[in-house]
């Protein structure tokens, strides 16, 4: 128990450390911010992922300026969630954003036809896709099953755990809580697919360590729908150390091109970023780490 508060405490902190290149934010966010960060999600990337994403995928991602736990967890991405599609909402919470009492729809013509479900320090909650995706600057997607009851089965076990508190002991406990690839882990297991591998890393910042899925191994063991085109770049290459993934990563990408040959909108400038609920940049209206 006290393992898990001390690093609930610390994983808190990480999250609202910010530091990249031209930016840094120091906690508690967002007292103190110098220069700005370059986003690397675009808006190209956005149209081939709201065009090739089902309910039920996975989105891997990692962002540049999440600088302690990009050194901390081992691979190209640090972070899953559960593209859980449309859903009939209850509207936002005020204070945070986030949505509320989302269930699984099959309609995607509903207002909230493009919802996103995972786990961050603040528990198991609900965006919006556009206020995730901008969020960061590297992510792909990967398919679980291409069946459809399945899918639908990994949507509503992501949906079931809304609400549930973040796992920061990173092993089993009494209660259901769930850190990101355990949630991804969680809804495989709930419609009888065997999920990737465990890898024992440091899950403490005193040195403890538990075995827990990586999110790289979700994109060598499932096949990768998509990629944001930050992901070919060759600094970023560099970071998964693993030829799988980069092969995976070169392929998503040429597909990606093939779907955004001939769209007129292609190659707009845009700042990279996408208002939230109120107005505000994804960046501010997204308060969880990782």
């Amino acid at each position: 128990m006290r393992r898990a508060m001390i690093n609930e405490v610390l994983g808190s902190l990480g999250g609202d450390l910010w530091c990249s290149a031209k930016m840094v934010a120091l906690w508690p966010w967002p007292a103190v911010v110098v220069g700005k960060h370059r986003q690397r999600f675009t808006w190209d990337d956005y149209r081939v992922f709201t065009r090739l994403l089902k309910p039920g995928d996975f989105l891997l991602c990692r962002a540049d300026q999440f600088l302690p736990q990009n050194r901390a967890i081992p691979g190209a991405f640090k972070h899953l969630a559960v593209y859980t599609g449309p859903c009939q909402v209850g509207g936002r919470d005020a204070a945070t954003g986030f949505i509320l009492k989302a269930r699984p729809m099959r309609d995607e013509t509903v207002p909230w036809s493009r919802t996103v479900t995972h786990a961050i320090k603040e528990g198991v909650v609900v965006q919006d896709l556009g206020e995730v995706l901008f969020h960061y600057d590297y992510v792909c997607a990967v398919r679980a099953t291409e069946n459809d009851t399945k899918r639908r089965g990994i949507v509503a076990a992501a949906l079931d755990a809304v609400g549930m508190a973040y796992n920061f002991a990173f092993r089993p406990t009494s209660q259901p809580q769930f850190y990101c690839t355990e949630l991804g882990l969680h809804c495989m297991n709930a419609v009888g697919l065997t999920g990737p591998q465990k890898t024992r890393i440091m899950t403490a910042w005193w040195g403890g360590t538990s075995m827990v899925p990586l999110a790289d191994a979700f994109v060598k063991t499932l096949p990768m729908v998509c990629c944001s085109t930050a992901c070919s770049a060759p600094a970023f290459m560099r970071q998964g150390r693993d030829d799988e993934v980069r092969q995976k990563i070169v392929r998503a990408r040429d597909a990606c091109m093939a779907e955004l040959s001939g769209d007129p909108l292609r190659g707009e400038e845009h700042d990279g970023r996408i208002s939230g609920s109120r107005g505000t940049p994804s960046s501010q209206v997204y308060s969880g780490g990782r």
